[in-house]
């Protein structure tokens, strides 16, 4: 949450400088040289500082007090005490064994003959030698002057050096995939305490090409959040300077750190400071520089987000978002997922083309997104299904939604719509489990027809995954070449000569059992296998009219069914060239059985297909006839050389029923269109007859012959020779 930034004037605050003060050890064991240099330097103060004094006589008294007082800045070390070496050794244990480097050591003597001054100071780290007969008032407050320097600098090279180190672990640390409130706040945190500011600080945004400043997040004291309108800003003028100066600013009064995203936005965080150390701007100026490459990552990872998360087109979340925000459900218990599919949207869009399509998707967007309760979510799962998760809502109230038409820069549309819906029940399911529940429910609401609705139970998913597991067991049989042909007698009726085959595929699946075609087949079609299974059967069936060729004085032919999705494809004309010439068998034997469901790929692509298969020499016939839902004017159209009249029709035969009616009519239809008439499912000698007596010349069923093997077919043919 943000609000604009609320300027308002106030009255400079005076830095506050802590009282703090030097450590100066005088180490010695005259009482009369301790009191001779206190008064020497009483008084004084040394870079605004003034000078707190430690004494003690002896070096062991010496090293036991620095311990204590760690922060000593100078010591006044006596070399000849309770030794003649006492205070080169403290030296060395100061340095080697309590690890100070930083305390400035100034060795005195009274006897400066014994210690040489040059050996002494490149031996024991000693910072300066002196002799106490020369350290008069004015050279003794100089040597504390210079030793209080050098000290004052190592401990802010040493702070310097931490802070930095701090600075860097700091930024690496943030997250650029926080919320902005929430990085807002953690920055301020991590300003107050590299640099210990305490007072009152903001967090403010503007855009880089100039415009107002908004408060993100603010921090007073221990204190922090989001901004909102309960908390007022006082430094907002000295902000919206540092944000069009595009420089950060430092005064005692307030400090702005100025930093930006190179891109889009600018950034400062304004602080009313209860001092301000000028020591540490330097290092203000480098953490800014790292806010810099801490924004432009949080920039570069949230436009990747919206790149993963969101839909291009339409603005609003896509499938990933879907499944991230169901898998972070606070209460899945009492949610719901719907899938809705936009029923006939291909048509549209290849009837009046993409831009309309896109309108539509727009317009079902503005639709869900005005009409749903507050709280739903909205994501696009895939071209023109939409998902929508809802507490607060029903199939039906979901449909009603789309029971006007939407609005578009044409006029208006009415939408129709499918649903499948899942409660979001069980936390131990994940997201893309729930989804695709949603999916099978969406699916078998459209299999029930254009506007309905499924809710998802555990019945739809068992039947479901049983085709599933049906399918990749399918697979497994077809690439393990556990799939195999049978061949079916088609005989003249009248004198009940053998005049070819139909090949059949069967499946035996790994429990023993036979799984009919009218349950794999669809089956195949479903999962891509119908492709490569019809050229394996094409192939084998061929191979197989070779060999029964053998067994009989005349000509058989070999009739291979082809479903609509092989003629579809974009090389089944090759294929079936490639095979013609790979097996050798005459083209004239060989009979492509097509339903009518092929008139789906539409009239000119069908009629331009069968010419060619015509101009192989390969006849075709059109297989269950009368229970497609093809016309008969597609029928006439296409140069086709038999009908199959279904089983269906010809079991009513002798018996008064609807089936032996439609025979009556479909056999002389064949004769008018100049096709021979192929009738199935022959059982009796009663249907011959009556068949034979309607003009239908040709047949296949029980009656002559159920499907059989390869070797068992050559067995019948020899049998009837």
């Amino acid at each position: 949450m943000s609000s604009k930034l609320i300027f308002k004037k106030r009255d400079p605050i005076e830095s506050t400088v802590p009282k703090n003060f030097w450590k100066i050890m005088i180490t010695d064991d005259s009482a009369d040289v301790h009191e001779a240099t206190v008064f020497a330097l009483k008084g004084e103060t040394v870079l605004g500082r003034s000078l707190e004094f430690i004494h003690t006589y002896s070096a062991d008294e010496c090293l036991e007090a620095l311990k204590e007082h760690n922060d000593t800045a100078v010591l006044l070390l006596d070399a000849v005490m309770e030794t003649r070496d006492a205070g080169l050794k403290a030296v060395k244990s100061i340095r080697e064994d309590l690890g100070m480097r930083d305390v400035r050591i100034i060795l005195r003597t009274g006897q400066p003959g014994d210690a040489p001054e040059v050996d002494s100071i490149h031996l024991y780290d000693i910072n300066d030698y002196k002799t106490k007969s020369e350290l008069t008032r004015n050279r003794l407050l100089t040597s504390i002057i210079t030793a209080v320097r050098s000290y004052s600098q190592l401990k802010y090279i040493e702070a310097g050096s931490r802070t930095l180190k701090q600075i860097i672990e700091s930024t690496k640390s943030l997250s650029p995939g926080q919320s902005l409130d929430e990085l807002a706040v953690e920055i301020m945190e991590r300003i107050s305490s590299l640099f210990h500011f305490q007072g009152e600080m903001t967090f403010c945004r503007a855009l880089i090409e100039g415009g107002e400043a908004e408060i993100i997040a603010w921090k007073k004291g221990g204190d922090s959040g989001p901004a909102d309108d309960r908390h007022s800003y006082t430094i907002g003028e000295e902000i919206q300077k540092a944000l069009d100066s595009r420089c950060s600013s430092y005064f005692k009064r307030s400090v702005c750190i100025y930093f930006d995203d190179s891109k889009e936005y600018s950034y400062t965080v304004g602080i009313v400071p209860e001092y301000l150390n000028e020591e540490e701007i330097p290092l203000m100026e480098v953490y800014a520089s790292n806010l810099s490459l801490t924004m432009q990552n949080y920039r570069l990872f949230h436009r990747m987000a919206r790149l993963a998360y969101e839909d291009p087109g339409l603005k609003i979340p896509n499938l990933s978002a879907l499944i991230k925000k169901i898998e972070s459900l606070d209460s899945p218990f009492q949610s719901n997922l719907f899938l809705l599919d936009i029923n006939q949207f291909g048509s549209l869009n290849d009837m009046l083309g993409h831009d309309y399509g896109d309108q539509v998707l727009a317009a079902m967007v503005r639709r869900l997104k005005t009409a749903l309760p507050p709280g739903a979510f909205i994501a696009r799962v895939s071209g023109d299904v939409f998902a929508v998760i809802s507490g607060d809502l029903t199939n039906q109230e979901l449909l009603e939604i789309f029971s006007r038409p939407v609005d578009l820069d044409e006029g208006k549309q009415k939408l129709s719509v499918s649903i499948g819906s899942v409660s979001l029940e069980s936390e131990y399911i994940s997201g893309s489990d729930c989804l695709k529940n949603a999916h099978i429910a969406l699916k078998r609401s459209k299999s029930e027809g254009m506007g309905s609705s499924v809710r998802y139970n555990p019945e739809i998913g068992l039947e479901t995954r049983e085709r599933i597991r049906l399918l990749h067991e399918l697979r497994n049989a077809f690439q393990s070449e556990k799939l195999f042909l049978m061949y079916q007698p088609q005989v003249d009726i009248k004198s009940g000569k053998p005049i070819g085959f139909e090949a059949l595929l069967r499946w035996k699946s790994s429990d023993g059992a036979f799984i009919p075609p009218s349950t794999f087949i669809p089956l195949a079609e479903q999962g891509g296998l119908i492709v490569p299974m019809g050229r394996w059967i094409m192939k084998s069936a061929m191979h197989a009219l070779k060999e029964l060729q053998h067994s009989t004085a005349g000509s058989l032919r070999m009739a291979i069914n082809v479903s609509a999705i092989q003629l579809s494809s974009y090389d089944f004309l090759e294929h079936l060239k490639r095979t013609l010439k790979e097996t050798r068998v005459p083209p004239e034997l060989v009979d492509l059985e097509i339903t009518e469901s092929a008139a789906i790929l539409g009239a000119e692509k069908v009629l331009a297909l069968f010419h060619e298969i015509k101009a192989l020499g390969l006849s075709i016939s059109i297989d269950d006839f009368g229970t497609g839902y093809s016309s008969l004017s597609s029928i006439d159209s296409w140069p086709a050389d038999r009908l199959k009249i279904d089983r269906s029709f010809v079991k009513d035969l002798g018996v008064e029923g609807q089936g032996g009616r439609i025979v009556d009519l479909v056999i002389p239809l064949g004769q008018k269109l100049g096709m021979q008439v192929l009738a199935e499912g022959i059982e009796t000698e009663e249907q011959a007859g009556i068949l034979l007596d309607l003009g239908c010349p040709e047949g296949q069923g029980y009656l002559y012959g159920k499907p059989m093997t390869l070797k068992e077919a050559r067995k019948w043919l020899k049998e009837r020779s």
